[in-house]
């Protein structure tokens, strides 16, 4: 408006000038310089244009800090005099936020730099984006003159360069470059920081440049600087802490804003706030960046935990302010030397057992296997000797809990003994609690109460040396089916015999107990199981026996040992039992008579075996119906059943023929000898009570028998007696017992004879070894058609997740097959672990190991090889191995878990169920059905025990972390990193060697 009103005025005083000028003229001429009248039109035009003439632009507004619309960049000083901005070093223009060139010595002279898409042109010995570190103590002449110490003044030149600076003691300046990651996403603008501190004023400033032209800029406050100087060649490291820290952002600048970029600004002013940490170390000039949310942000987009930097730093001072250097202590490395010589000394000793024994054992071909090559001569007769060994049993009870208060007895004050070269036959009908009794006898655990004495050549000796007498045959044969008959006994005997036995003289003796029981010409014969072809099962039978006679024991135990054999009347002893109680036990060729004085005689061409099995049949009912249906009073034989059933029994019409059973040379129809034994059972009918069973009374009979009452009457006298073994033993039955409980094999031996035994087993069943091998042979080449040469977008990026979630699902789920490593031998396993064969440790350690190589790293490593550079992943060898060593730790991860669930499921079917529900349970949690951050609360620890989560994790972060995607859709060009990616599906970046 005043504008306008001046230009109004100058307009009408031209208008008027004219007349004025001629009359002032005429008056004198000589004392006035009129004003011509176009110079007072353009001074109005002047006016009505705001002080501008035409086509000229509108003048910038005059820059004031100290008004809102403007501030200083880089933190720096606005006077409140002048409102213009005081620039830190480095920095200049109105706002300081124009990088200045030259050198530091420049002072205020140095100009703005002209180009943005380079960096300053410095004078010699600077460098940096704004020229403020310094290379070259010539560089630091101008800022630190030398003095004469004789007259004080300044002299020729002479400084220190350790950093730049303006102020030579308490300024350092540092330029810095990216690392990795960042660098790949910004191809053509290298990423760039600089970092200045001031000690006096305990700050820092920190730049960051993104293709030479600033970004963001961050001030911190309270900072505190440390040195951690190294020993004798150790990296020195120096750390600057500060407390407080602000940032401040661009507009327009990349990151801050510029079109096609993301805007941190808000970030940047709100969630940083430090603490901040700024370190570098001496040694490979490597630096880092530190700030809690800075961090978070670098790892969400990037991959990395913090921003790496390389940074080349300098200062300058004058000589004479360099601080005295201090040589550190030395370090105290007392404990590691007392370390290393106690590991060394370890070392040095086991290599030299080591040679001591394999030279000890040189002469044979597997000594570390066998052991020694030469036996003590005196050692050895010990050791073949036989020492007469009876055994002697006493009450013998044994019960077991069906309920909470209630115990159910399954022996009765059982009795019984038998003599060095006697075979005591211990009879009775199905469930008379016979293989309870060997198992007592034996020593084996037994889940129930146990009372009753046994007694070695009438003294009590200890479980271990009880054990090394004697041997074990169970019921049913459990062999292995790949071996052959002379492997599977040789094998017991090599885990079983003294280990300070040679090798040769174990074959002899395995040799030598094939020859005994006539089996010797199928040495060479494999096993074999049921549907393949295999020896009979009285061959078996006779393997499983060889299998306990190898080891020469003093007594041997044998559960039903004519299964499959011809069975004979060999006896010298017979036990006789039913129900757990003792109705019979003395020699047998005094059982005919014994029983014909209680009024049971064995009709003439009955078997007595199978008459004593029928006899004990117990009593159903007091009044058991015959064959025929009638009823029958007591003395009558009751069919063949098992003794815990109790209640009114009527016989099946084939059931009766257990009652016709004759021997072979039996004369005499199976009709007259059931009628027979009818009638001798049915005589003594009127004597007895109603109440009373056959069984009751056939076990009072033998209580008060001479028989029963001598036997009580030989072991009281020999308890009475306290014989325990150790002092007072006879020399020869103590060597015997040193001798057959010296040490056997011990666990290496144990580890390799069992991990050879494995091995043959494997590969003479090739068949799941084979599919192993073919299955990931077959899928890597679909999996290396179906991904082939996977891409830098999303697309890839989807593939690639793909393909690592197959490739897990396939092991996981092809580990289940581990299930019949032990299920199969689980039987084998426990008879022979209960027959002292072996340590656990050492059977699972071989199985464990035999199973892993060939099954479980062999795989991966294929598949691997097969698919790694046609999918197109990551061309590294580091990413290769890493990639391998993942699959690796998964399978055997996956094996562990599924052994252990073949432990503690018996059957096959139940674990196969429990494996493959934990295989999904894991694989849901893998993280790429289920987000993490969307799992509900209190869940997330689901996926953290997941070990399918720890192996994708880590396959994608090996793969992906440092990659870009780059797409283009919609006509946009997308630039992406994966890491932010991996960041939105919930995996972490940087858990790859450890969660966390």
């Amino acid at each position: 408006m005043a504008f306008q009103l001046a230009s109004q005025l100058l307009l009408l005083f031209a208008s008027v000038q004219p007349s004025a000028s001629l009359s002032s003229n005429s008056q004198s001429s000589n004392h006035y310089s009129p004003i011509s009248q176009p110079s007072l039109i353009r001074a109005a035009e002047l006016f009505q244009n705001n002080g501008r003439p035409p086509g000229c632009p509108p003048c910038p507004e005059c820059f004031n800090c100290q008004l809102p619309k403007f501030n200083c960049k880089q933190f720096g000083f606005c006077s409140e005099y002048d409102g213009q901005c005081k620039c830190p070093a480095g920095f200049g223009g109105q706002d300081c936020g124009e990088p200045v060139c030259g050198s530091l010595a420049d002072g205020e002279q140095r100009h703005v730099r002209q180009d943005n898409s380079t960096s300053c042109k410095c004078s010699d010995g600077w460098t940096g984006i704004n020229c403020n570190v310094c290379e070259t103590d010539d560089a630091c002449s101008a800022l630190v003159p030398t003095l004469d110490h004789s007259t004080g003044r300044p002299t020729h030149p002479s400084s220190s360069v350790v950093s730049t600076s303006q102020t030579t003691s308490n300024k350092s300046e540092a330029v810095c470059y990216k690392d990795r990651k960042i660098l790949d996403m910004l191809p053509g603008r290298p990423p760039q920081a600089s970092f200045t501190c001031d000690t006096s004023k305990s700050s820092c400033q920190f730049q960051f440049w993104i293709g030479y032209v600033e970004s963001f800029y961050c001030e911190f406050n309270d900072c505190q600087q440390s040195i951690q100087v190294g020993y004798e060649g150790q990296s020195n490291i120096t750390r600057n802490e500060c407390q407080k820290m602000q940032c401040k952002c661009i507009p327009g600048r990349m990151l801050c804003g510029e079109s096609g970029s993301v805007d941190i600004s808000d970030f940047l002013s709100e969630e940083i706030k430090g603490p901040g940490k700024f370190s570098c170390s001496s040694d490979q000039g490597g630096c880092q960046f530190e700030e809690p949310a800075m961090n978070q942000l670098i790892t969400d987009v990037f991959g990395d935990t913090s921003i790496t930097l390389n940074c080349q730093a300098g200062e300058c001072m004058h000589y004479t302010m360099v601080p005295g250097f201090k040589v550190p202590e030395r370090p105290d490395n007392s404990k590691m030397v007392a370390l290393s010589i106690a590991l060394t000394a370890f070392f040095i000793a086991g290599a030299s057992w080591m040679f001591w024994y394999c030279g000890r054992n040189r002469a044979h071909k597997y000594p570390v296997f066998y052991g020694r090559s030469h036996v003590n001569p005196a050692e050895q007769g010990t050791l073949s000797a036989h020492v007469p060994t009876d055994i002697t049993f006493s009450k013998i009870s044994y019960s077991i809990n069906y309920a909470v208060t209630q115990a159910k007895p399954v022996l009765r004050q059982v009795s019984g003994k038998a003599k060095s070269g006697q075979l005591l036959a211990i009879m009775g009908a199905s469930g008379a609690g016979k293989s309870s009794l060997l198992d007592i006898l034996a020593k084996k655990s037994k889940a129930g109460f146990v009372t009753g004495d046994i007694l070695i050549n009438d003294m009590q000796i200890s479980n271990d040396q009880f054990k090394s007498l004697i041997g074990y045959v169970d019921q049913e044969d459990t062999l292995m089916s790949t071996l052959t008959v002379y492997e599977a006994v040789l094998c017991s005997a090599m885990l079983r015999l003294p280990k300070d036995m040679n090798l040769d003289a174990k074959k002899i003796r395995t040799l030598e107990t094939l020859d005994e029981l006539g089996i010797l010409h199928l040495k060479n014969a494999f096993i074999g199981r049921s549907g393949r072809r295999s020896i009979s099962g009285g061959e078996k039978r006779r393997v499983s026996i060889a299998c306990e006679l190898v080891t020469n024991p003093s007594i041997l135990f044998l559960d039903e040992p004519t299964s499959g054999l011809d069975s004979f009347n060999a006896y010298n002893l017979v036990l006789l039992g039913n129900g757990g109680r003792l109705i019979y036990s003395g020699p047998f060729e005094a059982c005919h008579e014994y029983f014909a004085q209680i009024g049971h005689p064995c009709p003439a061409g009955y078997n007595i075996a199978d008459f004593l099995i029928d006899l004990t049949m117990k009593y159903r009912s007091n009044h058991p119906k015959n064959v025929n249906g009638q009823s029958q009073v007591q003395g009558s034989i009751e069919p063949h059943r098992d003794s815990d059933e109790s209640g009114n029994y009527e016989p099946a019409a084939d059931e009766t023929e257990l009652l016709l059973r004759n021997s072979s040379e039996g004369s005499r129809t199976s009709h007259s000898t059931l009628q027979a034994l009818r009638d001798r059972l049915t005589k003594h009918q009127d004597v007895e009570p109603e109440d009373f069973s056959l069984l009751d009374k056939l076990v009072e009979n033998f209580e008060a028998s001479e028989i029963g009452k001598s036997f009580d009457r030989e072991f009281e006298i020999v308890l009475n007696r306290g014989s325990v073994i150790g002092a007072g033993v006879g020399d020869e039955l103590h060597n015997y017992l040193v001798a057959r409980s010296r040490d056997r094999a011990g666990f290496v031996q144990q580890f390799l004879i069992l991990s050879s035994r494995a091995f043959k087993n494997l590969y003479r069943n090739p068949m799941l070894m084979l599919s192993h091998y073919l299955l990931a042979i077959l899928l890597a080449g679909v999996c290396a058609s179906l991904f082939h040469g996977v891409t830098l977008d999303i697309a890839g990026f989807q593939g690639r997740m793909g393909l690592f979630f197959f490739i897990l699902a396939l092991f996981g789920f092809s580990s289940l097959t581990a299930i019949t490593i032990f299920s199969e031998e689980r039987i084998l396993f426990m008879r022979e672990r209960s027959n002292n064969y072996y340590s656990p440790l050492s059977y699972f350690l071989s199985k464990t190991i035999l199973d892993i190589i060939p099954l479980r790293i062999l795989p991966p490593f294929i598949l691997s090889c097969i698919i790694y550079y046609p999918v197109g992943l990551v061309p590294t060898l580091e990413q290769f191995w890493k990639f391998v060593l993942v699959l690796i730790a998964f399978n055997l991860v996956s094996f562990g878990l599924v052994l252990f669930i073949s432990l503690i499921c018996d059957d096959v079917g139940v674990a196969n169920l429990v494996g493959s529900l934990i295989m999904l349970f894991n694989l849901l949690f893998a993280g790429l059905l289920v987000n993490r951050e969307k799992l509900p609360y209190g869940t997330a620890w689901l996926q953290d025990i997941s070990f399918y989560h720890a192996a994708f994790e880590g396959l994608l972060i090996n793969e992906v972390r440092y990659l870009t995607l780059k797409d283009h859709r919609y006509g946009v060009d997308i630039e992406v990193p994966s890491a932010s990616i991996l960041s939105l599906f919930g995996f972490r970046t940087t858990a790859f060697w450890y969660p966390e």
